[in-house]
């Protein structure tokens, strides 16, 4: 049998805060080191903090539009949904993971056509 998980995502906001997803361009998604502490600190420190950084970063301090990505929140992809008219709910799938059952399963769905 083969497995999988899925995970879905609406960008919706709740409160004053909107989380942050990263820093984007055309090309990718990288994360601010201080989102990524956030993200592994035990003290309740939320993503959607307004205090992570509203700037663009570059990352190999070139100043290439390839390496330069700009902070996205719920908010601002919402904003740009509902201007392009493009884009929606976000799924993740996982990998298939192939599991040997240790009995075979019988499934019966009963008489189809009649």
């Amino acid at each position: 049998m083969y497995v999988y998980a899925r995970d879905s995502y609406s960008f919706n906001d709740t409160g004053v805060d909107s989380q942050y997803l990263g820093h984007w361009n055309k090309t990718g998604v990288v994360l601010h080191p201080a989102a990524a502490l956030a993200d592994m600190s035990k003290s309740g420190y939320e993503l959607g903090n307004e205090t992570l950084p509203p700037f663009p970063i570059d990352i190999a301090g070139r100043l290439l539009v390839k390496d330069i990505y700009y902070p996205i929140r719920n908010r601002d992809f919402v904003v740009w949904r509902q201007k392009k008219g493009r884009g929606g709910d976000f799924l993740v799938y996982s990998d298939l993971k192939l599991i040997k059952l240790s009995m075979p399963m019988v499934l019966d769905f009963g008489e189809v056509c009649q």
